[in-house]
């Protein structure tokens, strides 16, 4: 059997395929505007549109030039921008940093679209640091000569250490966030100076993050704090976090952190590989379909998905062979949901806090798969699992007895 990545109509994905190809034309078309070196600003700023040049004014925070015709907005905003750009380049980590230098250093830097992020180019060209286009007949990236200048100024050791300091600042950001999902300003940085051993000077550490959520598209600013990309409400995360006041945010070590911080990073804990050695004895999956699987289960985990949600993504993805397969697959998400790093638990697991906590808790119900939290740790009780009886209730979630209702696959 294979597995079918989308639970999607043919219809919702060729509308959505539509789109991104849509977004991808526009993009490429910059790719292959055909270009000569030198380049200077005005040469780019004419080529957009008044409204364009409104919006690239505002990014760059260049005030009382609105009311501008075309013409005289851009000669005001040539004279403007190069001291603009004297700020924007200490926001940078060290992957952007050495992308600008490739292309200050080679003067149209050759690169095609498989090599590099389009998001992460559109972004440095919205702050005019680099361009996109195509130079005796090859894609690339370039510069405009101001631009060029002001770098240059700019460039060296000092600059060098700004930016492998925002790069410390943003994977470590990134790797808090991944297991605890939001954090306030108050506790991020109060985090961070644990983890650097260093003050951290609030505006410098917010203008890094904040170039970070534009180019990795990681992380999420919002009202009070920053949340990471895959969190559906910050808001309600919070209220569930500031509950558990007597619980202090999981100690992870440095090095974890960092490791976390890494781009497309999924913890695959023992109990994950453990289902997924289960499905692929059944399904046949790629690396790619693993990598999905594991991704969407971690969140569904944290979003605290119900029984039946977690089978209902199952049952999109893999037609279930039998009721014995369901049983097992109800057990391995029962060991991923007790050892999964949670949100809500400051990533803390839950069986973590079970085993802490054993002597002051409740007993746990005896219901099989039953995620609705009788304490704070939020554990499902594994030792609790038994067969199911013709009679009792259908463990899929159905509300039918047994023996009327999944018995019978």
């Amino acid at each position: 059997m294979r597995y079918q990545k989308s639970g999607k109509t043919d219809e919702e994905l060729e509308e959505i395929l539509e789109a991104f190809l849509m977004e991808q034309e526009g993009m490429m078309k910059k790719w292959l505007k055909k270009v000569s070196l030198p380049r200077y600003l005005t040469d780019e700023l004419s080529l957009v549109t008044k409204t364009d040049l409104d919006k690239i004014r505002k990014n760059l925070g260049i005030k009382n030039v609105s009311q501008l015709n075309k013409k005289d907005l851009i000669v005001e905003l040539v004279k403007q921008i190069p001291a603009t750009i004297s700020e924007n380049i200490v926001k940078l980590d060290v992957e952007a940093y050495s992308l600008v230098k490739k292309v200050v250093k080679h003067s149209f830097y050759h690169t095609d679209t498989e090599n590099i992020e389009l998001q992460k180019v559109q972004y440095l060209q919205d702050l005019l640091l680099v361009f996109p286009g195509e130079y005796q007949g090859k894609p690339g990236l370039y510069m405009t000569e101001e631009i060029k200048k002001v770098f240059s100024e700019n460039d060296g050791p000092e600059l060098e250490t700004i930016v492998r300091r925002n790069t410390e600042w943003i994977t470590l950001t990134h790797g808090m966030l991944y297991y605890y999902g939001f954090l306030d300003i108050h506790n991020l940085m109060k985090l961070m100076k644990k983890y650097t051993d260093k003050d951290v000077p609030v505006n410098e550490f917010l203008d890094a993050l904040l170039f970070a959520a534009k180019y990795y598209e990681q992380i999420i600013p919002v009202l009070n704090g920053f949340e990471d990309y895959r969190v559906e409400n910050s808001t309600l995360l919070a209220e569930e976090q500031q509950r558990r006041n007597d619980l202090s945010f999981y100690p992870f070590t440095k090095k974890q952190l960092l490791e976390a911080g890494q781009q497309d990073f999924v913890e695959t804990t023992p109990e994950i590989k453990q289902f997924i050695k289960l499905l692929q004895q059944h399904f046949t999956l790629t690396k790619a379909d693993i990598e999905d699987i594991v991704f969407d289960i971690t969140v569904k985990v944290n979003t605290e998905a119900s029984p039946t949600e977690m089978m209902d993504y199952l049952q999109e993805h893999f037609e279930i062979p039998s009721f014995k397969f369901m049983e097992q697959i109800t057990e391995k998400l029962m060991n991923i949901h007790n050892s999964t790093r949670m949100w809500v638990l400051k990533g803390h697991k839950p069986k973590e806090l079970f085993h802490e906590e054993k002597k002051h808790l409740q007993p746990l119900p005896t219901a099989p798969f039953s995620m609705k939290p009788t304490t704070n740790n939020k554990v499902v009780d594994i030792n609790s699992y038994k067969k199911t009886g013709r009679n009792e209730l259908c463990p899929c979630g159905s509300g039918k007895k047994f023996k009327k209702c999944c018995i019978k696959s």
